[in-house]
């Protein structure tokens, strides 16, 4: 995926964030390449992991702890038929880094 003007600032904007850990940082870089403005074109957690080279189970508890850390809102969506679709993935754009210089 090639990066556009609209993410350039949603890459910035991650690149500030104090994170708990590398892990948390890595992943969020990875949603902040691959989420639209709208959240819609939301990659799963196989793409992060796999973008990343991190397990899915770890993308999934570097995610969990990126939204209760305030860096991002998922919400569960489902498709046509009740299967799961990736999660919608909103990023915390107004949140200042506050995390007390943890990377």
């Amino acid at each position: 995926m090639t990066p556009n003007a609209d993410i350039i600032p949603t890459i910035a904007w991650a690149r500030q964030q104090k994170t708990g850990n590398a892990t948390q940082k890595v992943v969020l870089l990875a949603v902040a390449t691959a989420v639209d403005v709208d959240g819609d074109d939301c990659p799963s957690q196989s793409d992060l992991a796999a973008q990343t080279g991190l397990g899915v189970r770890t993308v999934r508890r570097a995610l969990a702890e990126l939204e209760r850390g305030g860096l991002l809102i998922r919400q569960r969506r489902t498709a046509d038929g009740g299967g799961r679709r990736p999660d919608r993935i909103t990023l915390n754009l107004d949140r200042h880094s506050t995390n007390g210089g943890r990377s």
